[in-house]
This record gives C-alpha cells, sequence and structure tokens, in this order.
C-alpha cells in the first residue's frame, strides 16, 4: 500500500460515523497506524539515502563555504528523520486493553519524553477499570495532544494529570509553548478529539494561556 492509498484510507475512517463508535475508532487506529508504517519506513529510507550520499560528498575536497553547506544540509536531514520517527511513535502507538489506562499513559508519555526531548511532568493516579471505549478515548486524545505539541507548539515542557474523580474522568494536557488564540484554527485533529469525547457524553476544552496552551477533557463513568 502506497502512502497516498493509506492516507485516504485514514480519511474515509474519519467519514465514518454512522458506524457504532467502537467500530469507527477501531477503523481510524488501523488506519493510523498503517500511515504512520508506511510513512516511516518509505520516507525514512530517502533521508537515510539522502544523508549518505552527503556522506560521499563530505569526503571529498571542497572549499569552506561549500562544506558548510553541506554540513547543515546533513543536520536538517537528522532533524527531519529524528522528528519523523517521533511523530510515528505517536502515530502508531498501540491501543492495549489488557495494560491498566494509567501504566499505558505512563509509558505513552516516557516515550514522548524520550524521542522529542522535552520535559515531560505527569501526575497520574490508579484509576481501575474504566472501559475499552472510555480508555481507548483517553490515549487517543493524548495522543493527538502530544502530537500538536510537538508539531506546533515550540514547547520546552508539558504537564499531564490524569484521575478518576466523582464519576469521571479526568485528563489534563499542557505545555508551555507558544500560543494564540487569534491564530488558532480547528483542524482534523482537534475535531476528531472534541467528537471521541462528547460521543460519550463527556467534555473537552482547549484553553490557551500566556504561558501555553491546555486540553482539559472530562468523560463520565457509569455508577
Amino acid at each position: 500500500m502506497t502512502i497516498t492509498q493509506s492516507f485516504r484510507s485514514w480519511q474515509i475512517a474519519q467519514r465514518r460515523s454512522a458506524l457504532p463508535l467502537v467500530q469507527q475508532m477501531a477503523s481510524e487506529d488501523r488506519a493510523r497506524q498503517s500511515v504512520a508504517r508506511d510513512v516511516h519506513d518509505v520516507v525514512s529510507h530517502h533521508l537515510i539515502s539522502a544523508h549518505l550520499l552527503l556522506g560521499r560528498a563530505r569526503s571529498r575536497r571542497m572549499d569552506g563555504d561549500l562544506r558548510n553547506t553541506v554540513d547543515e544540509v546533513a543536520k536538517e536531514i537528522q532533524l527531519a528523520l529524528n522528528d519523523l520517527r517521533s511523530l510515528c511513535f505517536l502515530l502508531n502507538s498501540p491501543f492495549d486493553a489488557e495494560v491498566g489506562l494509567d501504566t499505558e499513559v505512563q509509558e505513552l508519555l516516557s516515550g514522548f519524553a524520550e524521542r522529542c526531548n522535552l520535559k515531560v511532568c505527569s501526575r497520574l493516579t490508579r484509576v481501575g477499570s474504566v472501559g475499552d471505549l472510555v480508555h481507548q478515548t483517553i490515549v487517543r486524545v493524548l495522543q493527538e495532544a502530544l502530537s500538536n505539541i510537538f508539531r506546533h507548539a515550540k514547547a520546552t515542557e508539558v504537564g499531564c494529570s490524569l484521575r478518576r474523580r466523582d464519576r469521571s474522568l479526568n485528563l489534563i494536557v499542557h505545555d508551555n509553548g507558544a500560543a494564540s488564540k487569534d491564530k488558532f484554527r480547528p483542524g482534523v485533529g482537534v475535531s476528531s478529539m472534541m467528537a471521541r469525547v462528547e460521543e460519550l457524553g463527556g467534555q473537552f476544552r482547549l484553553r490557551f494561556g500566556t504561558r501555553g496552551t491546555t486540553v482539559a477533557v472530562r468523560i463520565p463513568l457509569p455508577a
């Protein structure tokens, strides 16, 4: 399957609103994982090949300005590879119903911090069993929030809290990056997060402040 075909599959999955939510989410997850694998395999191959070609060029005699340019291009390619691997990690992290939600959230945050070179502070409490649908929704919302932080926020620190309180599950993700409500335009990612939460009768809030952006989610739990 090509990258274009994978992306079209993801678009189709996004539009299947007539399906029950659990089927829709499963379809979306399969499509996004397929996209992540294809993008990683194809694009990383080309970037690595370009990096190797630059290595050959470095072994040849060249003037100072040209060598500096080659070195800068090599650095940019390495940064692109690192960014690609980070985004693919967020896209391709599989949902695992056998793992506790607090454990899965911690693993996702740890992997994000390691790959994206950001400081992550977490306050997670044991939330127990919340049902597969709520569990999966929280994980996917967190993935999308972290992806947005990595791509847009220019943040150095991320905070995340997860707790169960008064028959509800509460997730808060905050960053210290650049935030501008005036420049914000909701895309597919934010719309998808809102739809997932509201379908479960929950609340989704996106707040902009002088010290970054906050995503706050509250999902009611059965008695």
